[in-house]
């Protein structure tokens, strides 16, 4: 299997911002939370630390970005 680990992110959950780490396998998350080790030597490891990390969020709509007639440009999606 596939494995790959992100580091320190900003996890966005349903109710809250955590700090945590990710196990993703096999094009799924496998585990979230403090401290994860790679399973094998071979992992990559993605630090993100000060970023946000959204599990799941995947073809999301846009109804979080502050616009009224809902077209955001590329320079405020990537700000």
């Amino acid at each position: 299997m596939n494995y790959l680990v992100i580091k320190n992110g900003f996890v966005v959950k349903e109710s809250a911002i955590v700090t945590e780490d990710i196990l993703v396998g096999g094009n799924k998350i496998l585990q979230m939370g403090q401290h994860i080790e790679r399973p094998t030597s071979e992992t990559p490891v993605i630090d993100a630390s000060g970023k946000f990390v959204m599990p799941g969020a995947v073809d999301i709509n846009r109804h979080f970005l502050p616009r009224s007639s809902g077209e955001v440009s590329q320079e405020e999606l990537r700000s």
